[in-house]
């Protein structure tokens, strides 16, 4: 049975260690055979990389949505939780691994991205933020990009919510006309007598789901709310007030209703996920909320070069800790998963067993350069070569090769990390 985890203040203020993110977790390594979950982002295949660990899922179920689906489905920037043991070398076997994306639904209001395609756009009443590290995919050879997306466009969004409207996308996946809307969230502006909820900028009218809602329906509840695919664009983006309405067909309990972390006595966890809330708290002391939940710390200890100070609101983080005989989450750490901060597009000059070189031509100087990247498990891996490879690694790189690669610099020095490695 699982059990309700929280952050234990008492605990957390004396030992958490905040780590700057260089090539995957750090901290005490877990004794072999510790079984634990995590939740991240894929970052690759050949067996399943996520926060920093390479997983053997050779004999793992796999689901969607409760639904058996097989690796081939799933996507470099998919968001899975992965229940696991780990192994005496620092890898770990995978008993399951369920997908976890966040909506499947219409594009109400795209935006105008900027020059580097970031932004955000209107997904369902939802605020979706596409960063330069966000993956989009698409069968679609004319909408290649997040960019071509158009009002009516349904898309599967794969990232990090807040429950409340926000969601940070890791990946957005262009789908088929037909396919059944989903949204997760937390309920506000319950009206029992009209029954409707909100979720986000969306309304929820759940009068025509026929008894299939769950009798503990309160405001704060975390849900996932579903329509089949009959539900076309204009049945949900109305004329009248409120503007974006859903009739839905069924509401669920999610995750027992709480965003919060959960997991049995002894189990190791990693959940990757955005920090907001920060600088809610007047004081002097740290407010942030994570996972749904606000936390106040008076004194923290710090290791390295990433302060507190560095933490910012969307800025997505690793923790990792057990749970305790109370059911509580005790956090040994939080890293933070370093975003992109430039990009650069050329061929492939040299290769090492664990570095690129690259040369391109700078867009406004001409000037012909060379920079060497350095690939680790957290760097996305994704061939958009005509071989199209699912399990792409460094070892499927070849000189000459046309690659695209979003890097950020290693603090405090001058290596390159890539965080996203993608043969053109």
């Amino acid at each position: 049975m699982k059990t309700e985890a929280v952050f234990k203040k008492t605990i957390l203020a004396a030992s958490i260690a905040m780590l700057a993110a260089c090539g995957g977790s750090g901290g005490d390594t877990p004794p072999a055979g510790t079984d634990g979950t995590s939740v991240g982002v894929i970052t690759g295949f050949g067996s399943i990389y996520t926060n920093g660990e390479k997983c053997d899922t050779s004999g793992a179920t796999m689901t969607d949505e409760g639904v058996a689906i097989t690796e081939s489905e799933l996507g470099v920037g998919d968001t899975v939780e992965m229940d696991r043991t780990l192994n005496a070398d620092g890898t770990c076997t995978a008993i399951s691994v369920a997908a976890t994306d966040e909506l499947e639904g219409y594009v109400f209001e795209p935006a105008v991205l900027n020059p580097d395609g970031t932004d955000t756009i209107n997904v369902m009443g939802q605020a979706v933020n596409i960063t330069l590290d966000t993956v989009f995919s698409s069968n679609d050879i004319a909408k290649d990009s997040a960019a071509a997306l158009v009002a009516g466009d349904i898309v599967e969004v794969s990232g990090f919510s807040d429950g409340l409207g926000n969601i940070t996308a890791t990946r957005i996946e262009l789908k088929d006309a037909g396919t059944d809307i989903e949204l997760k969230g937390l309920v506000t502006g319950l009206d029992e007598t009209a029954k409707t909820f909100t979720i986000g900028g969306l309304t929820i009218d759940y009068s025509t789901a026929n008894g299939d809602v769950p009798v503990n329906l309160a405001n704060d509840l975390y849900v996932e709310v579903k329509q089949d695919g009959a539900a076309t664009f204009d049945d949900i983006n109305t004329t009248t007030t409120p503007y974006f309405t859903m009739s839905v067909i069924k509401v669920e309990v999610e995750e027992d209703g709480d965003m919060g972390i959960d997991g049995d006595e002894n189990d190791e966890i990693k959940v990757q996920d955005v920090i907001s809330g920060i600088g809610s708290n007047p004081d002097d002391a740290l407010a942030f909320s994570f996972r749904g939940q606000s936390y106040t710390f008076d004194a923290i200890e710090t290791e390295g070069d990433f302060l507190f100070t560095d933490l910012t609101n969307g800025m997505i983080v690793t923790v990792e800790g057990t749970i305790d005989a109370n059911g509580d989450f005790v956090l040994k750490e939080i890293e933070l998963i370093r975003e992109t901060t430039d990009e650069v597009e050329g061929l492939v000059t040299a290769i090492g067993d664990t570095t690129v070189a690259v040369e391109f031509t700078d867009p406004i100087t001409s000037v012909i350069s060379t920079m060497t990247f350095t690939v680790n498990n957290d760097t996305r891996m994704i061939d958009e070569s005509d071989a199209k490879l699912q399990y792409f690694s460094l070892l499927d790189v070849q000189l000459g090769n046309s690659v695209k690669i979003g890097y950020y610099e290693q603090v405090g020095t001058s290596i390159n990390i890539a965080a996203e490695l993608k043969r053109k």
